[in-house]
């Protein structure tokens, strides 16, 4: 799940960022075909927003499961003292 929003943030991320420095940006002859998928921009940049929620809360969940194992589970060795 992490690397697929990854890689379609970066993919996402290049292709908003040629559509502002011009057709003639090596960053929209290379991901200009996004559009292709979603001809509306406004659509494409709430995708890329909701990708951007998607790594926060993932990494957020992740720093809570670690640090409830650590407290609750006596098996593991504690990194908070």
């Amino acid at each position: 799940m992490f690397t697929q929003t990854i890689t379609f943030m970066v993919v996402t991320g290049f292709a908003l960022y040629g559509q502002g420095a011009g057709t003639d940006s090596w960053q929209y002859k290379v991901f200009g075909w996004v559009f292709s998928l979603w001809p509306n921009s406004q659509d494409f940049h709430t995708w890329h927003h909701l990708g951007l929620w998607v790594i926060v809360m993932f990494a957020l969940v992740h720093i809570y499961a670690v640090l409830w194992d650590d407290v609750v589970s006596r098996r593991s060795f504690p990194s908070i003292k």
